[in-house]
């Protein structure tokens, strides 16, 4: 019931925007990809835009990149013994070259004791083309776990590429995404969103753990949006090669614009 009225307050506001003459800011609040990778979200984030939003061209979900705008988002929950804190940014500078990164906590109280996980990242990539968009990215990973007895720790650095193929045209065409993601386990990640208009997507997203090939999932994704100011985004995902075809992820976000 509660997102439901969520969903009825972002469709209110989508109707006024006629009246809404800048926008900035942008409110999510649902759960996207609970796995544990890169896009995993659930609770509430808020980003802000450092120029406006309203009159961009592409589709609304893509406007930030093509109109290369800078950004800033804290997102996070508190659920059970679980907490999530989550800060990200991305920069468009000179040269064609884009700058991004996050930093993350996460602690977890079990039965056995605390564990608290750091993790931070930083992007940068290079567009080639006005297509093409090539980078690196460097994550640092840290984990402590403490007990009734004894504490233990772990730190790791990795380096994975980083592609990005987008061809938008008269706010119809193709986002293509493959990049490697480390957090607690390494992964390997691909989204291929295709946009039918300004307001409709479709998309399929995919994540597979480098140790563990049957470690994978698959995700059909749909967004609309509603006017200028509110979407709706739902998918469920599955494991290839899993004959029992359950649910293995799932997706329900609104956000609005303001």
């Amino acid at each position: 019931m509660r997102l439901l009225s969520l969903t009825s307050i972002a469709l209110l506001m989508s109707f006024n925007s006629s009246a809404q003459d800048t926008t900035h800011h942008q409110f999510d609040i649902g759960f996207s990809d609970i796995r544990d990778f890169d896009d995993r979200f659930f609770g509430m984030r808020y980003r802000f835009y450092f120029e406006d939003l309203i009159k961009k061209d592409g589709p609304h979900k893509l406007i930030p990149y093509l109109n290369q705008i800078d950004s800033i988002s804290v997102s996070g929950f508190s659920i059970d013994d679980v907490d999530h804190l989550a800060i990200q940014g991305e920069k468009f500078l000179e040269d064609d070259l884009i700058v991004s990164g996050y930093i993350k906590y996460i602690q977890d109280v079990t039965f056995y004791g605390n564990e608290k996980f750091y993790e931070t990242a930083v992007t940068l990539g290079k567009k080639l083309t006005d297509t093409l968009q090539v980078g690196i990215s460097v994550f640092y990973n840290y984990e402590k776990e403490y007990e009734s007895y004894h504490s233990s720790s772990n730190s790791e650095f990795t380096v994975g590429p980083y592609v990005r193929w987008t061809n938008i045209e008269q706010n119809q065409g193709w986002d293509l995404e493959l990049k490697q993601y480390s957090g607690k386990e390494e992964y390997i990640q691909t989204q291929a969103a295709y946009y039918i208009n300004k307001q409709w997507s479709i998309s399929l997203s995919s994540s597979i753990e480098m140790d563990d090939f049957d470690n994978n999932n698959v995700e059909l994704q749909t967004e609309y949006w509603f006017g200028d100011l509110a979407s709706i985004r739902f998918g469920l995902g599955t494991r290839l090669g899993d004959d029992n075809n359950d649910i293995k992820s799932a997706t329900l976000l609104v956000s609005t614009r303001f």
